[in-house]
């Protein structure tokens, strides 16, 4: 059995911002079952974000997270800290354990809390060039279990509800956090005596809010928060609230939730509800519940709801956890499980076998359809249309690849798929995207970001998240100056722009997270209408698949390989005192080098990160092209170098061009595996491709 999560399918609008990962190093019999699920709700973009993470500090430890953002930025907020507290927490008992004899680790783990909750905090305010945070922040409820010991650290109104049995076998609800609102006695005499004001408005006098001394904003409804750095100096602050419970026999699971939970069902009633639900289905039962609850107040906006639960013991039910099956019954809902807002699954689990007898689940499912790709390390996903209503999904793995789908209008006039599969040098640091509805209706967004280094999985991540919203800031900045007519060259503007940004935005990130030897290549294709605007950096690649007037099918490649290797890249680089040139084991590969010492051998001359060779001649200015599609135009591949070091343009295009948009990508990746195992004393790279289609296949293929 394995932790297994919901993906939500209610209706237009419903983003999952909800993470699980497993880092355990055995995972054949897992002791945890749980679930993950979120929900926009009605106030605009979701602010919310969960994470479920196994093997956490331990092989059965386990990190359960709830981020509820709020303000302009919150659902930044609410992502960053999701993405970077973990390591964060690890880092911080680490240094802890160091300096102590280790015989206490739950109060090692104590005060690795508070330490990685204020670096967080700090994180978030030295954003502050690029990104805005003094009005917006997040709330932030984890659980770490160690063993039988659970430490519990809470910032804000999001909470965490034990489920637990009585004497007699009723479950019963422990409530191991305090709600941290303006409310609160001790919170409110905190923020007074660092003055702060506190009151309700008259339309909501049930609502306790802090204010500036002297001035009637923000409102913040909740006494602790990371960000809101207009209010850190008037008692609103990053200290968690920590505490510690010992598991009992009669201890069943845990649950944290948002407040778009709490304000509408109770803590018994969510224990009931989790009580009677599969482990795999437990987080979406309580959402449900929850909407049921908002409707009750229709004149209320209904808040953003994330719920993530872990179970410390298996069920007795005939419940199967291995596979995730869904039942959907058309199109809309289909979209909103298969193409995800801002939410990703990273699984280090080296193999999820799917019984036979779900295969023939497949086997009627006809050409416009949406389905999940089975592999055992990678991540396929495809933006089409589906024509059965009563078929099932069944998704089983998990890799680095993201799926979003932004359109108004869910007509598919795009086809394509990502996929991503780990190498044989540790954790996969590729990552790809394909977007979409980006800018416009039928607009796109495509890349892939190949990491190197001992942080470039990070870098990796944080471009793939940032990059998008960054390029569409630029692009509105530009567009407000100018007369609109030459959007191509707008969006030009708008990559060199939201590039320099986007590295900026991780030099900020110096004092938590070393970037000076790692970062990510780039390399993105945005289609707007008939026209492409391809930004690279790196040496990741983009291949058009044209058609020749016989009809054969021809590469055309979009992007230079930016390597020490081209002349112009190595004149920049030696003009500012960079070295190039080859190690002798390794005579084909030029590297960039410091003026004075062996290191670090960068293999591209431009990419994010790379902070201790950008005085040197390494940029992260990207090359900038356009391209008018026409009728001949039939796809466009975008790859990392893990594909183009085993295959040709031209190989890559006939396997695309004879391949089913939904599965193209996983077919490129399948064949760069097999081109790496000719050569089996070599490390295999780490294999990412995303590719979008231009028109409906025909019907044989």
């Amino acid at each position: 059995m394995g932790i297994c999560m919901s993906c939500a399918s209610s209706g237009v609008g419903t983003y999952e911002n909800a993470v699980i990962i497993d880092s355990r190093s055995d995972n054949k019999t897992p002791s945890l079952l749980g679930s993950a699920y979120s929900q926009q709700g009605g106030k605009g973009i979701n602010q919310d974000s969960a994470i479920l993470q196994q093997g956490f500090g331990m092989d059965d430890g386990v990190l359960c997270g709830v981020f509820d953002g709020h303000g302009m930025n919150g659902h930044v907020a609410s992502i960053l800290v999701r993405e970077l507290l973990p390591s964060l927490l690890l880092d911080q008992k680490k240094s802890i354990s160091s300096s102590t004899d280790g015989n206490d680790y739950v109060e090692e783990w104590s005060k690795a809390c508070v330490g990685a909750y204020q670096v967080m905090d700090d994180e978030l305010k030295s954003r502050r060039e690029n990104l805005d945070f003094s009005c917006s922040g997040t709330t932030s409820v984890t659980v770490i279990k160690q063993g039988e010991d659970l430490v519990i650290a809470n910032l804000g109104d999001s909470r965490a509800v034990l489920g637990t049995s009585s004497d007699n076998g009723e479950m019963k609800a422990v409530q191991l956090t305090t709600d941290l609102k303006p409310s609160v006695p001790e919170e409110a005499e905190r923020i007074t005596k660092s003055k702060g004001r506190i009151f309700a408005l008259v339309n909501e006098a049930h609502i306790e809010r802090v204010w500036l001394p002297n001035q009637y904003y923000p409102g913040l409804a909740m006494a602790r928060a990371f960000g809101d750095f207009d209010l850190k100096e008037y008692g609103v602050i990053a200290v968690p609230q920590v505490s510690h419970h010992r598991l009992s026999n009669n201890d069943k699971f845990v649950v944290l939730a948002s407040d778009g939970v709490w304000d509408v069902l109770s803590n018994d009633q969510v224990v009931s509800i989790m009580s009677s639900a599969g482990p795999e289905t437990a987080a979406k039962a309580v959402v449900d519940a929850a909407v049921v609850g908002w409707r009750r107040f229709p004149h209320v906006k209904m808040d953003d709801i994330s719920v993530s639960c872990m179970f410390f013991h298996e069920r007795s039910q005939n419940l199967t956890f291995l596979h995730l099956t869904i039942r959907i019954s058309n199109y809309r809902h289909i979209r909103h499980l298969l193409i995800f807002y801002r939410f990703f699954v990273i699984n280090s689990t080296k193999r999820r076998r799917r019984k036979e007898s779900k295969i023939n689940q497949f086997s009627n499912i006809k050409r416009r359809k949406s389905i999940f790709e089975q592999s055992t390390m990678g991540i396929c996903m495809s933006c089409a249309s589906y024509s059965n209503p009563d078929e099932s999904i069944i998704h089983d793995t998990y890799e680095n690849a993201v799926i979003i789908d932004s359109r108004s209008d869910r007509t598919p006039s795009l086809i394509g798929s990502v996929y991503s599969q780990k190498g044989d040098k540790a954790t996969n640091q590729d990552s790809s995207i394909l977007q979409q509805g980006f800018a416009m209706n039928d607009g796109a967004l495509c890349g892939v970001f190949d990491e190197h280094g001992m942080n470039g999985h990070v870098a990796s991540i944080l471009v793939r998240e940032l990059l998008p919203s960054l390029l569409l800031d630029q692009k509105k900045s530009i567009s407000s100056s100018t007369d609109g007519n030459d959007y191509v060259e707008e969006w030009s503007k708008a990559c060199v722009g939201a590039y320099q940004v986007m590295d900026d935005e991780l030099k900020s990130r110096r004092e938590n997270l070393d970037f000076s030897c790692s970062g990510t290549t780039s390399v993105t294709v945005i289609k707007q209408g008939e026209d492409l605007v391809i930004a690279n950096l790196g040496d990741s690649r983009a291949v058009l698949g044209t058609s020749s007037d016989n009809g054969e099918f021809m590469a055309v490649q979009l992007t230079t390989d930016l390597k020490p290797s081209v002349i112009e890249e190595a004149e920049r680089i030696r003009s500012r005192r960079g070295r190039v040139f080859a190690l002798q084991r390794e005579a084909h590969i030029e590297r960039v080098w410091l003026p004075n010492e062996d290191y670090p051998g960068l293999a591209m001359t431009r990419a994010f990160g790379d902070f201790e060779l950008k005085d040197y001649g390494i940029i992260a200015t990207p090359q900038i092209s356009h391209h008018h599609l026409n009728i001949k135009d039939k796809f466009v591949v975008l790859a990392s170098d893990g594909v183009w070091d085993m295959l040709s343009n031209d190989q890559v295009v006939s396997i695309m061009s004879s391949s089913r948009p939904e599965t193209a990508a996983k077919a490129v990746v399948e064949a760069a595996v097999a081109g790496w195992k000719r050569f089996p004393h070599l490390k295999m790279d780490d294999i990412s491709v995303s590719c979008m289609f231009f028109h409906e296949i025909p019907q044989n293929l």
